[in-house]
């Protein structure tokens, strides 16, 4: 490249804004629609090269300190003490844990298997880990043989101060999924007790909920708890996956939409604005050209078999059994993946038919493979939502100003969905 001279960008326009998009080296520029018009101009690019440069060069050094797998999902057990309509790997009390990996294959097997592709973070699931025979043991092996962040997802349903004791110091957090919490009052204490065990052993909370239309006055309940205690928020959507195939009725964008809003409403007419706003206003942008089942996870099942992906689990998006197979040969078999033209068709938006043609392909993961709306080109609440972090949203007096105009712009965009 001539010094100066900018790559080719592809543009996201808004009104008389532009994003420019520069997906090789993952960045992206927001400029006027008059720069955009005159990026062949000396005084332009002398102007834009130097802002672009400085950005590939924090890309390249954040990529270069960063592991290859950025998420390991360990699935230990799909025994479960629940039987949620909507769980993706169809847990269950019934589940026969016989031919699951035990404390000894994970000290043999999995902990020199981790040691050697360094995951970013590992997730500990299932399941209900904590019915795992030896889970807490597991866990100390995974904290000092691997080194990496350690994430406990649970139902919360068993745990107890014994344990969090022994988790103290061994896992960064802790995400209970909390839908069956609030069925009674004693269920919703037990909740606050947890939380309050887990915090006083400076072990970081995230509430999770699953939402659907049935349970929407929970989610208010959830979310005084959340700002009452200051934990993580995360709220979740049914795909259909596992049980859910058949047993959960699946939102629309409409649905999705109008439940922002009823949130937003709700965070800013009790004041929770400061604590509350990051989790509903959305995430920064990142620049990406395939979601992370092209080769930044590894989704490891209780019988040892590895998948490109927690949610695909056939056998063309298998990379291995972390029982019988070296850490080098799952690597060597992921690159290998990388390479097949389904694999890409399943997981790069180059390559999907649904998601080749759009301007925001680079700004979005893609449709997921296992999205109920495959067929839907139009994306609309995810293109709103990339359109209100890119060109919207700007440098507030306060949060709660941020909140209105937040508000403002869910309102707006619900009405041109309905026109």
């Amino acid at each position: 490249m001539k010094n100066n001279q900018l790559p080719n960008f592809f543009e996201i326009e808004h009104e008389d804004k532009v994003a420019l998009v520069d997906p090789e080296n993952k960045v992206c520029l927001g400029v006027s629609r008059r720069i955009a018009d005159n990026l062949d101009d000396e005084v332009v690019q002398n102007k834009v090269y130097p802002i672009w440069e400085q950005q590939v060069k924090l890309q390249r050094k954040i990529e270069s300190e960063h592991e290859k797998i950025n998420t390991v999902y360990l699935l230990v057990t799909r025994q479960c003490n629940l039987n949620c309509d909507f769980c993706a790997i169809d847990a269950n009390t019934y589940a026969i844990a016989d031919k699951e990996f035990t404390l000894e294959d994970v000290q043999k097997k999995i902990v020199p298997f981790f040691q050697k592709c360094r995951p970013h973070k590992i997730i500990v699931t299932g399941g209900e880990p904590l019915i795992k025979k030896g889970i807490v043991e597991i866990i100390e092996n995974l904290h000092e043989g691997v080194q990496s962040p350690i994430t406990l997802q649970s139902n919360g349903l068993i745990i107890d101060q014994k344990i969090v004791e022994r988790l103290k110091g061994k896992i960064n957090e802790i995400d209970f999924s909390t839908g069956h919490m609030f069925k009674n009052v004693s269920k919703e204490k037990e909740l606050i007790k947890h939380i309050e065990m887990c915090q006083s052993a400076a072990i970081n909370v995230v509430l999770s909920f699953m939402y659907e239309k049935t349970n929407k006055t929970d989610i208010y309940k959830m979310i005084d708890i959340v700002a009452k205690y200051d934990t993580g928020l995360l709220i979740n959507f049914v795909s259909p996956v596992g049980r859910a195939k058949k047993n959960s009725i699946l939102l629309t964008d409409l649905d999705i939409m109008e439940m922002y809003l009823d949130i937003a409403k709700y965070i800013f007419n009790q004041g929770y604005m400061s604590k509350l706003l990051s989790s509903i206003t959305g995430q920064r942008i990142q620049i990406k050209n395939a979601c992370g089942g092209y080769g930044k996870v590894m989704a490891v099942y209780p019988e040892g078999n590895i998948y490109m992906c927690q949610s695909l689990t056939s056998e063309e998006y298998r990379i291995g059994n972390i029982l019988s197979d070296t850490a080098e040969a799952v690597m060597a078999e992921i690159e290998k993946k990388l390479k097949d033209e389904k694999i890409k068709k399943t997981f790069c938006v180059d390559y999907k038919e649904i998601c080749n043609q759009c301007e925001y392909k680079y700004v979005c993961p893609g449709k997921c493979p296992v999205s109920y709306t495959q067929d839907d080109y139009s994306c609309y609440f995810v293109k709103k939502m990339i359109n209100y972090q890119l060109f919207q949203k700007k440098d507030y007096s306060s949060s709660e100003d941020e909140l209105k105009e937040f508000i403002s712009y869910l309102e707006t965009i619900i009405e041109e969905y309905k026109k």
